[in-house]
């Protein structure tokens, strides 16, 4: 058996700026239909007052839209569509688009007056609170939630069936025509979203053996079968976009507080602040198998904000949901998304207990507005459910939440037609079909090369590539140092070895004319798919390093050689040749839990503004120093890190962290000795770090980062104190200072904080004209106290290094700054303005800054 924890495996940015770029250009280059738009307002027909929120739908789909405070509305649709204009206390009208001009469209709904239980609701009843049997109704739903989700039970286990499908909306049989593919989808399914045509181009399936105990509170599912055809075994083979999409639609609980959308969290109908967020109607009774169930319908006070609009059928005796049908308001502040329905349906158990049993997920997605994106659905269905004591072994025999059988993408159609819950539709049982014929496509083969080496950074030397050429991206650079850099590189794969990698490169500065290089040898005690960094990680490294890096800064997510981070916004000369001899230990632990032993050895001379001037008198009104050409270092380190519930995206370097709400914790402890292999100094330095996200509902997020660290021996070399991390680019990079120069301070025992706040554009969408823009406030904080002792400070303590010209200490004030920012401008951009609180007086600081990032986030 294989084991998985359920992580995905910082969603890189260049990761989805490629996906976005595919499908973007694919959906250009087959000729897509436009949408128009129609523009109007809606009032009451007698009054005349312009009548806010009223639900906007096109016919025979689930896209729609709602009218704004002031009653207007503006809809994309086809001119053969009708659209149903429907609001609680009117008569619903339709209209058909081919008669409408390009002149605004005037709607007047007719009043019907009529009561609902004690309360009547006319045309001039505004919404209310008070006295209102809605609002009575959902805070008695909330009252009792905890007691009707199937959570409360003991334990339960089921049996589960997973499709998602993926595909490009609104495909034109012109286009279909001229891709070669008009045969194959000349009966292509359509939206439920917005009715139109979609081309499917990746079909997975999964089948789920699910267990839970409510205490101690454990999840966890086997993976008996799983499947994917299309486009993802070619440009996202490593798993990465199944991975991203898992998190892009997370599963949905009505009964919970928030539920994550697209990384955000919306402010769920059945969450404790539900009334303040929320307007509610009661819509009518019904009976759903044979259960009388009150309709009760919900939109959001401000349709910019995160929440939902739709309704929920409760049982009228125990107030259990038994249905879902909601939407997110198209004016909602969220990016790329055009439309996403969410349907569930529950039944009852003999317990009395609703069961959970179809869910199914459905969106749409834009690039540019105006354009046609591509579909998403994820179907679900829940079946077998027993409530009995689950077998203990099963709880205990695998850490992490998820067990991936090793026969699981190995199951046969038999397999398959024996636990699909529905059967394939012809579209996606010719998927294999279809993308044999479009790779034959010469337009698409180039599209899809492109992708492929833009999102993996690597290109494939062959068909199947026993060594890959990369990082793309660091093939160019600069430095103040080195001047233009040249760098080429790669990496071996599975298909030269199963477990044996190799990699390196060689890079040559045109300025200091010095060839840098490296060469790395891993191997891993377990199986490995395509690359040696997959989670999970059970390697011994050994590698040898000859590099240039800057001291003082260190960037995060990145390489330091990477071509966008080479622009800076001064010329940073605090730089230090090296050659390094490595050797290191990586264990990762399904539960989060990793360890990285390592030991090396390096010589360092200095570049630039750097040297090494050894203090070898005690008169400290006129010291004498000697240079030391070289430097030898040695040290040993131990890194724990635990991340529990991480989940990321697994990059060929990095890791690429999607946040959630849980904390991650990393303790560092290094050691260098004296006299040992050479080395002029030696340490004993711990460091500690804890980061997590906090979801603050509709009020946006916070994350927090907090490290500390202390040196316990004195005598050390001041490449090797503490300095608060600086980022001398103008984008903006996580863990790092921003308006601090690099080696500007340094310290032997420190603290940091780091306080990111975004608020999902909670005060913009107050404004009626901002609004319409979906702007997203952003601030921040960054503090950073350190202190030297004497031990460790070259000007009382003889024989160590003395200090580059601009390095210095803090005083009893902390290091501080502060960032206000715009995110979301046009979508992709964030802009902030940096402010340095202090430390004015130090040279060559800027007080002032302006740091930006393509912000490609929903």
């Amino acid at each position: 058996m294989r084991l998985k924890n359920q992580r995905a495996t910082n969603h890189p940015i260049l990761k989805r700026i490629c996906l976005f770029l595919l499908v973007f250009v694919l959906c250009n280059s087959i000729n897509f239909c436009y949408a128009n738009t129609y523009k109007g307002t809606v009032t009451d027909s007698i009054t005349g007052e312009p009548l806010p929120f009223i639900s906007i739908r096109i016919a025979n789909t689930l896209y729609g839209d709602e009218t704004d405070i002031d009653g207007s509305f503006s809809i994309q649709a086809e001119p053969e569509n009708q659209l149903i204009f429907s609001f609680l206390g009117y008569e619903n009208k339709t209209i058909s688009l081919k008669k409408q001009t390009g002149k605004s469209i005037q709607i007047k709904l007719v009043p019907t007056d009529f009561k609902l239980a004690e309360v009547e609701i006319t045309a001039k009843n505004s919404y209310s609170k008070k006295n209102n049997p809605a609002v009575d109704l959902i805070r008695r739903i909330i009252a009792e939630k905890n007691e009707n989700r199937i959570e409360n039970a003991a334990y339960y286990s089921r049996k589960t069936y997973e499709k998602t499908v993926l595909g490009i909306t609104d495909l034109s049989t012109k286009s279909t025509n001229a891709l070669g593919i008009g045969d194959v989808v000349k009966n292509s399914d359509t939206s439920i979203v917005s009715g139109k045509k979609i081309l499917l181009l990746s079909l997975k399936e999964k089948t789920m053996d699910q267990y839970y105990r409510k205490t101690p509170k454990t999840k966890k599912q086997i993976i008996t079968g799983r499947q994917e055809k299309g486009i993802d075994d070619d440009v996202f083979a490593e798993g990465w976009l199944t991975t991203y999409m898992d998190e892009l639609f997370k599963d949905v609980d009505i009964y919970n507080s928030n539920i994550l959308i697209a990384f955000k969290p919306f402010v769920g109908p059945l969450s404790p602040i539900a009334p303040d967020f929320y307007k509610f109607f009661i819509k009518d009774t019904v009976y759903i198998d044979g259960i009388k169930c009150i309709n009760l319908g919900f939109t959001p006070f401000n349709s910019a904000n995160f929440g939902f609009m739709g309704y929920v059928s409760v049982d009228d005796s125990t107030l259990a949901v038994k249905r879902v049908s909601m939407d997110i308001p198209p004016s909602t502040n969220i990016n790329y998304i055009d439309g996403l329905h969410i349907e569930q349906h529950f039944e009852k158990n003999e317990q009395g207990t609703m069961e959970l049993i179809d869910d199914q997920l459905t969106a749409e997605f834009y690039i540019v507005k105006g354009t046609k994106g591509f579909y998403s659905q994820r179907t679900r269905n829940f079946s077998d459910y027993t409530f009995n004591e689950p077998n203990d072994s099963i709880m205990r025999s695998f850490s992490g939440t998820e067990l991936i059988l090793k026969d699981a993408v190995k199951q046969d159609s038999t397999f398959w037609n024996a636990h699909r819950t529905d059967t394939l539709n012809i579209n996606e049982s010719k998927m294999t079909v279809l993308l044999d014929k479009l790779k034959k496509n010469p337009v698409i083969r180039v599209i899809m090369f492109g992708a492929e080496l833009l999102i993996k950074g690597y290109l494939r030397t062959g068909k199947p590539s026993a060594f890959d050429i990369g990082p793309v991206y660091a093939m160019f650079s600069s430095s103040a140092i080195e001047g233009f850099r040249l760098r080429i590189g790669g990496e071996s794969t599975t298909n030269l070895m199963p477990r044996l990698f190799t990699s390196g490169y060689l890079a040559f500065g045109f300025g200091d004319n010095k060839i840098k290089y490296n060469g790395t040898l891993e191997y891993s005690f377990i199986d490995k798919s395509y690359h040696a960094r997959e989670f999970p990680v059970n390697s011994i490294t050994i590698s040898a390093t000859s590099d240039i890096r800057t001291l003082g800064e260190s960037p995060a997510a990145t390489l330091s050689d990477n071509l966008f981070y080479s622009i800076k916004r001064m010329q940073v000369t605090n730089m230090m040749y090296y050659k390094q001899a490595k050797l290191q230990y990586m264990y990762e632990d399904l539960s989060g839990f990793s360890i990285n032993p390592w030991i090396l050895y390096e010589q360092r001379e200095g570049a630039g503004s750097i040297d090494f001037k050894q203090r070898i008198s005690k008169d400290l009104e006129t010291p004498k120093y000697k240079d030391i050409p070289y430097l030898y270092h040695n040290e040993i380190g131990l890194t724990l890190r635990y991340a529990p519930r991480e989940k990321f995206v697994q990059g060929r370097i990095y890791r690429f962290n999607l946040k959630n709400p849980y904390p991650v914790f990393e303790l560092t402890h290094r050691a260098s000795f004296q006299n040992v292999l050479g080395s002029q100094y030696g340490y004993q330095a711990t460091e500690f770090k804890y980061l997590q996200r906090f979801f603050l509902s509709a009020f946006g997020r916070i994350d927090l980062t907090f490290k500390g660290g202390k040196i316990w021996t004195g005598g050390v070399a001041y490449p090797d104190l503490f300095c608060p991390n600086s980022n001398t680019s103008f984008t903006i990079m996580q863990e790092s200072f921003s308006q601090v120069n690099p080696l500007e301070f340094v310290a032997d025992q420190y603290l940091s904080i780091d306080i990111g706040i975004s608020t999902n554009g909670l005060l913009f969408n107050l404004i009626p004209g901002i609004k319409k823009l979906q702007l997203r406030e952003v601030a921040g904080f960054k503090c950073y106290w350190g202190h030297l002792s004497n031990k460790n400070n070259p000007m009382y303590n003889s024989g160590l290094l003395a200090f580059p010209g601009n390095t210095g200490t803090l005083t009893m004030e902390p290091y501080m700054e502060f960032s206000v920012g715009i995110d979301n401008i046009f979508r992709i951009l964030r802009v902030d303005y940096v402010r340095r609180i202090n430390y004015l007086q130090n040279p060559n600081i800027w007080a002032n800054g302006v740091r930006v990032s393509l912000n490609f986030t929903f």
